[in-house]
């Protein structure tokens, strides 16, 4: 395995495990499939490559970081997000506002799916990296 061919594997493995939380949201005792996905546009942005600098980079869409990390109160959403989440989800947008207010009073919970993904896939890169060098290490000594 080269360490390109290390990288892209981990990088995969951090979208896999990313896209799995993002389907399988936990609310109160309830374990809700389809959880933090309402278009599929989050889903589908969720992408890893590997750059010239032998980098992963990851793409995701903008507000990714928000589904990640939540939103702290005393800041509204935008309010077209929110008419746009109320019509996928089939809840009438005169109740837009209403839930922005909520945002606005009480913030978002973070889900940290990218964030667990990545923490968890941290330890198996350095895994990967380590027998990549053994193996690099070996073909050396021959």
């Amino acid at each position: 395995m080269t360490y390109k061919q290390a990288l892209e594997k981990i990088g995969e493995n951090i979208v896999a495990d990313a896209k799995t939380t993002l389907k399988k949201q936990r609310h109160g005792d309830k374990l809700q499939f389809q959880g933090h996905i309402a278009t599929g546009n989050l889903y589908n942005s969720i992408k890893s490559k590997i750059n010239g600098d032998n980098q992963i980079t990851f793409d995701l869409t903008p507000y990714a970081r928000y589904v990640d990390q939540g939103r702290k109160k005393g800041k509204w959403a935008k309010p077209q997000a929110i008419k746009e989440w109320c019509k996928v989800k089939g809840i009438d947008q005169k109740y837009a506002y209403v839930i922005n207010k909520k945002i606005y009073e009480e913030g978002i919970k973070p889900s940290l799916f990218f964030t667990n993904a990545f923490e968890k896939n941290t330890k198996k890169m350095d895994e990967l990296i380590d027998a990549y060098m053994d193996g690099l290490l070996d073909e050396l000594l021959e």
